[in-house]
């Protein structure tokens, strides 16, 4: 019986059958889903492997009825069946479950993650975990801000790096009785990764020795790589104007220095001019109460010419000229973030919200979309962490410092 030709001739077709399905499902749904946007290639691909199983089932039934399976299996218990139509039903029943367990996979994934990108595991049980949106489901130019379009910026440093590598950032502000804010601003961008930071306040050395300090009159803009104006700066139009005409690296604007630029005709310089409201900010910039968030912020953006970061609940982070295609993402005009605490409802999460961005815009000044929205990620899950042990009473605007290296880990695994 094993040496029966038609033993070995089957089972080499149906070898054959399961190799050439086999590499459809690798090769061609990997080359049909390649040119689809990032959030769209994985709804793509678990739909192609679906019809390729279905596919491998057809195929199945039509080879059965060629061979003249069905009739055999009809007189099953009165002739009998042939050897061939045996292996037939033995192979066919393993591409049968094999199809059907594709098409299984295909629905309910193979693995559980915290990126929505990822797919459930197979194996069955109770898994918590946060559920989010995919961002196909995100309508109007609207894209989820995940890692995955930034977690680059955090790969291992050259090994001959050094400090005039990473930039320098210049931090305006701290008036009299203000230096607080100005020196949480300092000490972020460093912690956020800067070279070098200088703050306008004498008083900023006596809680970060690391920080170097001039002073708000007379500042010097010579070989400075980014600038930000605004924590603790009080009313100064002046020096806004200044900035705005003088300045020719990224310039981050926060704070007193926003309120020194509402109701003026200012114009930024595209991805380098970040502005940072929260609502009451935004108002007063807009010269309007704030309705629609996501149509203030992208209409904002453009017609001022400016990268928006729209502070609160789900923050989002508009683009001038209505793309998002900066450095690592994909298209759309507004990004919108998900992480953060209401915990960090406490005086100068902003400020340090204001240092992070202009840290990690110093060492990618190539790259400030993918910088802010990192920035912004990282802000925000800094919260998350924080709160979830010291409590969201407890957690005040340092603190988010702290747990920043926790959260610096889990964007870039």
């Amino acid at each position: 019986m094993l040496m029966d030709p038609d033993i070995w001739i089957t089972l080499v077709t149906l070898s054959a059958i399961e190799i050439v399905l086999g590499i459809d499902n690798l090769v061609f749904i990997s080359i049909a889903v390649s040119k689809l946007p990032p959030h769209r290639r994985e709804v793509a691909r678990k739909f192609g492997i679906a019809v390729a199983a279905i596919t491998r089932i057809a195929l199945l039934l039509t080879l059965a009825w060629l061979a003249g399976l069905t009739q055999d299996l009809f007189q099953l218990f009165g002739q009998g069946i042939s050897v061939r139509d045996l292996v037939l039903v033995i192979g066919g029943a393993f591409l049968l479950v094999k199809g059907t367990m594709e098409i299984r996979d295909a629905i309910v994934g193979e693995e559980v993650s915290d990126d929505i990108h990822a797919k459930p595991p197979a194996s069955f049980g109770l898994v918590i975990a946060q559920i989010g949106s995919p961002p196909w489901l995100i309508p109007g130019g609207l894209e989820v801000s995940l890692p995955a379009y930034f977690k680059h910026l955090f790969a291992p440093r050259k090994r001959d790096g050094h400090k005039g590598d990473y930039g320098h950032v210049l931090v305006i502000g701290g008036a009299a009785g203000k230096s607080g804010a100005v020196t949480m601003t300092g000490l972020a961008a460093l912690r956020a990764g800067a070279g070098l930071v200088s703050v306008t306040s004498r008083e900023a050395t006596r809680f970060a020795p690391e920080l170097m300090t001039e002073t708000l009159e007379g500042f010097s803009l010579d070989r400075k790589t980014v600038v930000a104006v605004g924590p603790g700066l009080g009313s100064n139009p002046d020096l806004l104007a200044r900035l705005l005409r003088e300045v020719t690296v990224p310039l981050v604007i926060d704070a007193d220095g926003l309120n020194s630029i509402a109701g003026t005709d200012f114009r930024g310089r595209g991805i380098q001019t970040v502005l940072t409201p929260h609502p009451g900010e935004m108002a007063r910039l807009a010269g309007r109460p704030v309705g629609d968030r996501l149509e203030t912020a992208r209409a904002f953006a453009q017609e001022r010419n400016v990268c928006l970061v729209l502070k609160g609940y789900r923050t989002l982070i508009a683009l001038p000229d209505g793309t998002a295609t900066e450095g690592r993402g994909h298209d759309g005009s507004v990004w919108i973030n998900t992480t953060g605490s209401p915990g960090m409802a406490t005086g100068g999460t902003g400020d340090i919200l204001t240092g992070m961005i202009a840290g990690l815009i110093a060492q990618f000044p190539a790259e400030i979309s993918a910088a802010v929205r990192a920035a912004v990620w990282l802000h925000g899950r800094s919260g998350e962490l924080g709160a979830a042990e010291l409590t969201e009473q407890c957690l005040i605007a340092t603190d988010l410092l702290r747990f920043l290296p926790k959260a610096i880990r889990e964007c870039s695994a």
